[in-house]
């Protein structure tokens, strides 16, 4: 809350302070000035209570600095920014920290005596020293980059942006362009003082997805809904999203039907596995062998009875054939 009203305040009087071009900008009234000077007290004193006592660490940190650069945009009392600096370096932060510092030293160029200047330089020298220097490339048109969710500037095809990331763990750069895919790298225990190029290039949203189809055995054709077809397995296919029936089909096997559900952007594999057509009625093995057996034995008789009748031809009369 008390933020809120500070911002306000500096609303205030940057209007009472805005006059037309050419003209001579009156001074603040004096009641604005002091009432702008207690609010950047108090936010002040909001922010060291913040990190009284706190460890190490980005959120407290972050947003003591926050308090702090509110206070100075209030009275632009120059030691805000130092404190701000100072905070953002304790949580871990030091692309933030290079910011301010490089800040304080542009805008307290003449509130800064020589020595003290001489000081914020060397601090910022052993931030550059202990942390990571990530050169952010890209091609096409600009990119917002952030680091761990915190924008941190813009790259171009031409001018690369330079990022100060911290040694330990794991940190995430990330670029965006509108109407594009992000790109990201992840940046991990790196050692203090090392200096990466990391290209990161924002791609087209895609409006399909991919499925490579295989069949078992091979060279199956494929139909895509409707009938649709759609060549022979193997094959990569590229599909809008959603729902869709696929048939693959060979001869001597039964059709295989499958549905699958295609997202944009995914690629899918997908093993068609294909049975045999059963044999045909009189070649099933339930079938064959009683047709063998009746014909074997029609076959029988029929032989015994042709042996009988040309035996009892050219046998003499009194003679009796018994059949076994």
């Amino acid at each position: 809350m008390r933020l809120v009203t500070a911002m306000a305040v500096v609303v205030g009087v940057l209007f009472l302070t805005s006059t037309p071009a050419g003209a001579q900008a009156p001074a603040p009234a004096p009641e604005a000035v002091a009432q702008a000077k207690r609010q950047a007290e108090q936010l002040a004193l909001d922010a060291f209570a913040l990190i009284k006592d706190q460890p190490a660490g980005a959120l407290p940190y972050e947003k003591a600095a926050k308090l702090f650069v509110a206070a100075y945009e209030l009275d632009r009392g120059i030691t805000h920014l130092i404190n701000a600096a100072v905070a953002l370096r304790k949580g871990d932060l030091p692309h933030q920290a290079i910011a301010i510092y490089e800040r304080v030293l542009a805008e307290g160029s003449g509130t800064l005596s020589p020595d003290f200047a001489d000081r914020v330089r060397a601090d910022l020298d052993t931030i550059r020293r202990t942390s990571v220097q990530a050169r952010v490339l890209t091609q096409g048109g600009p990119v917002e980059i952030e680091l761990d969710g915190r924008p941190v500037g813009v790259a171009t095809a031409t001018t690369p942006l330079v990022v100060w990331a911290p040694v330990s763990g794991r940190h995430a750069l990330v670029a965006r362009r509108a109407g594009q895919r992000d790109a990201s790298r992840e940046l991990v225990d790196l050692a203090p003082g090392a200096a990466v190029d990391v290209v990161l290039v924002p791609t087209a949203i895609p409006t399909t997805g991919r499925v490579l189809v295989e069949s078992v055995p091979a060279r199956a054709e494929l139909f895509i809904d409707d009938g649709v077809p759609h060549g022979r397995a193997p094959r990569s296919i590229e599909l809008v999203p959603g729902g869709h029936e696929l048939v693959a089909r060979l001869p001597g096997h039964v059709d295989r039907l499958e549905r699958l559900t295609v997202v944009a952007g995914v690629d899918q594999r997908l093993t068609l596995r294909l049975e045999p057509l059963p044999p045909p009625w009189y070649r099933r093995r339930k079938v064959l062998i009683p047709v063998l057996i009746v014909t074997a034995a029609v076959v029988g008789v029929t032989g015994a009875l042709v042996y009988r009748r040309a035996n009892q031809d050219s046998m003499p009369d009194g003679v009796i054939i018994v059949l076994p």
